[in-house]
């Protein structure tokens, strides 16, 4: 069985809803092995001082993010026939576990936020019945090397 993740770049926040369990994943700033939006119309920042004019001539790490990505297919969720669940981002595979208990009420909240006039909107999803914690799969990482 495979699960589709789907994002929606600059609208709201990524919810994955399985057999009406809401679960709550969270993603690190940067994303291993996908490659970023190539039309991304952000402004650059630009600073002007002494570290910048001294590297300038070293190469710039482009790193992935959320915001950097088109909206679409994110990855996989693929449940093993052992019943292990792998998240597979681009060409690398994440394990995904079962988090911890709660024992305070967490809420999902979706945000749309509007940069231009400095406002948005909220939207309370529901409370947060589990956690996932997804982590490398150092096994097929450095079988790739």
């Amino acid at each position: 069985m495979q699960v589709r993740l789907f994002i929606k770049a600059g609208t709201y926040s990524y919810v994955c809803s399985i057999y009406r369990v809401t679960n709550q994943s969270q993603f690190p700033d940067c994303l291993p092995g996908l490659v970023g939006s190539a039309d991304d119309t952000r402004p650059s920042r630009s600073n002007t001082g002494n570290y910048d004019k001294q590297n300038e001539n070293t190469p710039q790490t482009e790193f992935c993010t959320l915001n950097s990505l088109k909206p679409g297919i994110l990855g996989k969720l693929q449940i093993l026939k052992s019943g292990k669940a792998r998240l597979v981002l681009g060409e690398n595979n994440l394990i995904v576990d079962v988090g911890s208990q709660l024992s305070f009420r967490q809420d999902l909240i979706a945000a749309k936020l509007d940069t231009e006039n400095l406002n948005g909107e909220l939207i309370n999803l529901g409370p947060v019945n589990s956690t996932l914690i997804c982590s490398p799969d150092w096994e097929s990482m450095l079988a790739k090397l």
